[in-house]
Order: C-alpha cells, then sequence, then structure tokens
C-alpha cells in the first residue's frame, strides 16, 4: 500500500488485494459480534462496542458493494 497522492491520506490498494480486506474486516466483526453476544449472556453488556461494531460493518458493507459494483 502506497499513498495515493501528497494531498490526501487515502492508500492505493491493489484491486485483487482490496476484497480480501474487506472480508478479513467482515470476519472480524462476525467474531466481535459472536464475543459480544457471549458476554452478554454472562451479563457484561458493552453498548458502545456494540454500537462501534454496527457502524464498522455498516462501513464495509457499503465498501464491499461499491468495489463489487466497480468491478463487474
Amino acid at each position: 500500500m502506497t499513498p495515493k497522492d501528497d494531498k490526501t491520506d487515502e492508500l492505493c490498494i491493489p484491486k485483487d488485494e482490496a476484497c480480501d480486506y474487506l472480508k478479513f474486516g467482515l470476519d472480524a466483526a462476525d467474531f466481535i459480534d459472536t464475543e459480544l453476544a457471549n458476554l452478554k449472556e454472562q451479563g457484561i453488556l458493552l453498548p458502545e462496542i456494540e454500537g462501534r461494531v454496527k457502524k464498522m460493518r455498516r462501513k464495509l458493507k457499503a465498501a464491499e458493494k461499491k468495489w463489487e459494483l466497480s468491478h463487474e
């Protein structure tokens, strides 16, 4: 990964790796959701983290959809 240009913080990710990064992020969100559910069963509530995971998942899903549309 290299900087796109000096005016932005965006990174250039090779196209073949981009989908892998998105899938890894979604897998991580699934794992975190599972662990949060286990903690909730034990009576431990972490609403701030749950909110962050939901936000992360929405962003990843949107990025995945955008990536799929740009590579059809």
